[in-house]
């Protein structure tokens, strides 16, 4: 039982986790495109 309480918090921590890098990258890549445009 306490195990798959761990694993849904695991999932439910990588949910969040991949949500913030994704924002991140969005991020990366907005600077990115205006640094080469302005070449």
């Amino acid at each position: 039982m306490a195990f798959e309480i761990l694993c849904t918090y695991i999932e439910d921590f990588d949910v969040r986790l991949t949500e913030q890098e994704s924002r991140e990258i969005s991020l990366i890549n907005k600077e990115f495109e205006i640094e080469s445009t302005s070449d």
